[in-house]
């Protein structure tokens, strides 16, 4: 088998277990706000997956224009989708416990030390990922997932136009590369 790039083998191997897309690099963009660097990835972004596996952040499609989020950066004239009262973004902290795993033919050893935890893995397969999650993580999920298809259908021809039009951002991003986020989940280590 030709070798891979790590990213891709991280992706491939990490996206069959249904958690969503893995991101090699899940920072935020650092050139963002303040306010984008600090919150990261949530609910309602559009986005591209870029080529070295990180999502780079276009807009949110929760918050208004001049919101700092936002910071004026949305397609001509986007108007935010509007929710109801009720809280349409669940939030759970025991997503992922310390000792949950999900491994197919794969050898795992873990021992408790005195300083933390220790990991052994060893598997049968030519190609493994593996993501450990010290802290745990928490899972934002948009419960409301046909109001976001609905939203994007009605937009998405404009959020084209905004990303590869010459007088806006130019990126030349191909049909169906525009994603917008309904879950994520979220952690301070990995």
């Amino acid at each position: 088998m030709s070798e891979q790039r790590p990213h891709i083998l991280y992706i491939t191997q990490l996206i069959r277990k249904g958690h969503g897309y893995p991101f090699w690099y899940p920072e935020p963009d650092c050139s963002r706000s303040t306010e984008y660097t600090q919150e990261g990835v949530h609910p309602g972004d559009v986005g591209i997956l870029n080529d070295i596996g990180s999502f780079d952040f276009l807009f949110n499609i929760f918050r208004e224009a001049q919101d700092p989020i936002n910071g004026g950066n949305v397609p001509p004239g986007f108007k935010p989708l509007q929710l109801s009262n009720a809280e349409p973004v669940s939030a759970d902290a025991s997503g992922y416990g310390y000792a949950s795993f999900s491994l197919h033919a794969l050898t795992c050893t873990l021992r408790i030390v005195s300083a933390g935890a220790s990991f052994e893995f060893s598997t049968t397969r030519e190609t493994a990922a593996i993501l450990c999650l010290p802290q745990s993580a928490t899972k934002y999920d948009f419960l409301n997932k046909s109001l976001i298809k609905e939203y994007s259908y009605m937009h998405g021809a404009s959020w084209y136009h905004y990303v590869n039009s010459p007088q806006y951002l130019g990126r030349e991003a191909a049909n169906g590369s525009l994603y917008v986020v309904t879950g994520c989940d979220k952690t301070t280590s990995w």
